[in-house]
């Protein structure tokens, strides 16, 4: 019975997260806003076809023609709620998915918060604006973000249990795997933030115990080693991807508060309305970091405590990069903090005040119920006051203000009725017979402002509404496609080999070349801060540059001008027949060219006449015209692997033309043989005279690495448990 009453309040907290989302937890409901529907449920459906038809998740070809699907943390191979809910629909398994981490995280805060001695009141408020708050909210969009906020609490509270008991090994590791958690939710934006607030965290701590809990320190690295099979692979995909050379400054903090009338949201969650009635040059969901009205009020009226003071100035610093380029600390950051370039949205730091507003939250609770000094009441219910005459103020003025009147004004009452409402409550919180039931009141007030404000934010619909399948290929028709229509991801939600789609990921050479197709020049030098929206590029069927991609099938939802081939209809869709190379070739014509080269001559490039090879050590076979290229012919296609038979009438180049990229091999008979970079973007292997059986194969170059990384924490962790119970033996018997 004990236990059974340890655990109603952590049962109470995990029942209100779902009561949030209630809608989504009934069964065959998802989540089903737009990025949900546009990419990650068709990446997950991507990765089910992957690993139901008996490959490795290495390699995927559905998106951008193909790019290594092991270094995308978007796709979230690492996160246990993946295989958890593998086996059901696309949406409904991210659905499930989020609302796990949503119960994680509530659950992790609420525990720490409860070992750190706060009463279950304020325990229960900090839950419910971590897991409930605006951003988390807002972000479900974003399946990962929920992925990376859900280990953080749990990590920082076995920070605290170390502190308290002493490091164990068990300790260390399950420490460090909430830290290597953080990198694999796959937000890796978050989980940059995030590390930085675990090592601010972890240090002054250290220096509080002066010095002697030391090896705490060694978390840090551990976790990053723990994480090192996707973070070594995403950095290889970061080398080899637009964002090579970083961003602009302009571009990397183009997502900001556009001026101090944005801190109006913490107020007025609905200041410049909702989706889609908001309008703007900014995004709504990368604006608000609301955190409930109660929240809000102790944040700015309550002196904080001990810890209380970091996480203030979290909060702060947080607050102030939301403003981008329009502040010198974030252009500070920009040039002098290693990976601060690569960060693209500077408002997503509300993240961290999100997080440190739940913690600021229950320190306050309870300094109020322990009622130490009348006036800390006093001022808090000022400012309750204080903010509600902001509120009525704004109110008749918001048109004027350059708010949305109409949706703001719709929210005075909640807004002065909630901030009364705390206030009374603060003003007569000695009064109640319990002291407890003032936090219990209050954290009751957070839930039903955060659900008044977002509970119905996120757009729910049945999973077969959001199952929009890929038009079915015939026999004969599985090569390569080009699609365009409302969504540019339904290539890969039907497991299909696409050129186009939407994704921040993709290798950057075909980047240039999608580009190339509508303008006739590439966009970005190799190497420099890229300085737009990369993410949504479509080839442009008419230019001589398209026959690259092979892809001999475009369908679209809508007719296309340019092309000669007429279309035939199916259904919703128009089908056209393109020319295209073959997906492979053989050629004895070719020229070797570098990247720059190909880039000043790509107007007068002939794909279908020569072939161009860069520079390589290897021995290449004569260039020569003697024989026209022609189709070779693939006997085994997956993933991860091209199985080519080729004839060749004298030594010459099989081309196949799929991303070149670190991590394929290639063997010609049982033979080891160069990989090269052709038509710039390609790959191509040298054969001699006769028929061939070529194979290529991928397998990621950090796999190996990451690995001992792994496998060197857990023995390092393992030979000191080792030693620890060694130990312990020995004292035992000495005795």
């Amino acid at each position: 019975m004990r236990l059974l009453v340890a655990l109603v309040p952590g049962l109470l907290v995990a029942l209100a997260v779902l009561v949030f989302h209630a809608r989504a937890a009934t069964p065959g409901m998802a989540f089903g806003s737009e990025d949900l529907r546009e990419y990650f449920i068709p990446v997950r459906s991507l990765l089910q076809h992957l690993v139901r038809g008996g490959d490795w998740p290495f390699w995927q070809r559905s998106i951008y023609a193909g790019f290594p699907l092991w270094g995308s943390g978007e796709a979230a191979l690492f996160l246990p709620t993946t295989w958890l809910y593998f086996a059901l629909d696309a949406a409904r398994a991210l659905t499930l998915g989020s609302l796990t981490h949503l119960v994680a995280a509530a659950l992790g805060m609420f525990t720490w918060q409860r070992h750190r001695g706060r009463s279950l009141g304020a325990a229960m408020a900090s839950a419910f604006i971590v897991a409930l708050g605006g951003f988390t909210t807002v972000h479900l969009d974003h399946w990962t973000f929920s992925a990376t906020l859900a280990p953080l609490p749990w990590t920082l509270l076995g920070v605290d249990v170390a502190l308290r008991r002493g490091l164990t090994p068990g300790l260390f590791l399950g420490t460090a795997l909430g830290i290597a958690g953080l990198w694999f939710g796959g937000a890796a934006q978050l989980a940059y933030f995030a590390t930085i607030l675990v090592g601010g965290y972890v240090g002054l701590q250290v220096l509080g115990t002066r010095g002697r809990a030391w090896p705490l320190l060694l978390v840090l690295p551990a976790g990053m080693l723990l994480a090192a099979p996707l973070i070594l692979a995403g950095a290889e995909f970061s080398a080899h991807s637009p964002r090579m050379g970083g961003m602009t400054l302009r571009w990397a903090s183009f997502y900001h508060w556009p001026s101090p009338r944005a801190l109006a949201l913490l107020l007025f969650p609905d200041a410049w309305g909702r989706p889609p009635s908001y309008s703007g040059e900014y995004n709504y969901w990368e604006m608000t970091g609301y955190i409930g009205l109660p929240a809000l009020v102790l944040v700015l009226t309550t002196r904080p405590r001990r810890m209380g003071w970091y996480f203030l100035a979290v909060l702060v610093f947080s607050l102030v990069l939301c403003f981008g380029d329009d502040t010198p600390l974030y252009g500070l950051l920009f040039r002098y903090l290693p990976g601060f370039d690569k960060l693209r949205v500077a408002t997503r730091a509300l993240f961290l005040a999100n997080f440190a507003a739940a913690f600021l939250t229950a320190d306050a609770l309870d300094a109020l119920m322990e009622r130490r000094r009348w006036w800390q009441g006093l001022q808090v219910v000022a400012g309750a006051l204080v903010l509600l005459g902001v509120a009525l103020w704004m109110a008749p003025r918001a048109d004027a203000l350059g708010f949305r009147g109409a949706p703001l004004r719709a929210n005075v009452p909640w807004t002065v009725g909630v901030l009364a409402v705390f206030a009374a409550w603060v003003a007569v919180r000695g009064v109640p017979r319990w002291p407890a039931l003032f936090p219990m009141g209050a954290a009751l007030l957070v839930f039903a402002d955060l659900h008044h404000a977002y509970s119905g934010y996120m757009p729910v619909l049945p999973t077969r509404e959001l199952a929009r399948h890929y038009p079915p290929l015939g026999a004969g028709e599985k090569d390569r496609v080009v699609q365009f229509g409302f969504n540019p991801n339904l290539t890969a939600a039907s497991g299909a080999e696409g050129v186009t789609g939407y994704s921040q990921l993709l290798v950057d050479r075909i980047y240039d070349l999608l580009y190339a197709t509508r303008t006739g020049g590439f966009s970005i030098i190799a190497g420099a801060p890229v300085d737009d929206e990369y993410g949504k590029l479509w080839a442009q069927p008419g230019s001589p540059l398209f026959p690259l991609f092979a892809a001999p099938q475009l369908i679209t939802q809508g007719p296309v001008g340019g092309i000669a081939a007429p279309p035939r209809r199916d259904g919703p869709f128009w089908r056209y027949t393109m020319q295209a190379l073959p997906l492979a070739f053989w050629s004895q014509r070719y020229e070797v060219m570098d990247g720059p080269r190909f880039r000043e001559q790509v107007n007068r490039f002939r794909p279908f006449e020569t072939v161009t090879v860069e520079p390589t050590t290897h021995p290449l076979p004569p260039s020569a015209s003697t024989h026209a290229p022609h189709p070779a012919t693939v006997t085994s296609r997956g993933p991860n692997h091209t199985q080519v038979e080729v004839s060749a009438e004298a030594p010459g180049l099989l081309v196949v033309m799929d991303p070149w990229f670190p991590g394929w091999s290639a063997e010609v008979d049982g033979q080891s043989a160069p990989v090269l970079r052709a038509d710039y973007a390609f790959m191509a292997i040298p054969v001699p005279e006769g028929t061939h059986r070529v194979v290529l194969r991928y397998v990621p170059t950090t796999l190996w690495m990451g690995l001992a990384c792994v496998l060197s924490v857990l023995a390092g962790t393992g030979g000191w448990a080792w030693l620890r119970r060694r130990g312990a033996v020995r004292a035992s018997h000495s005795h």
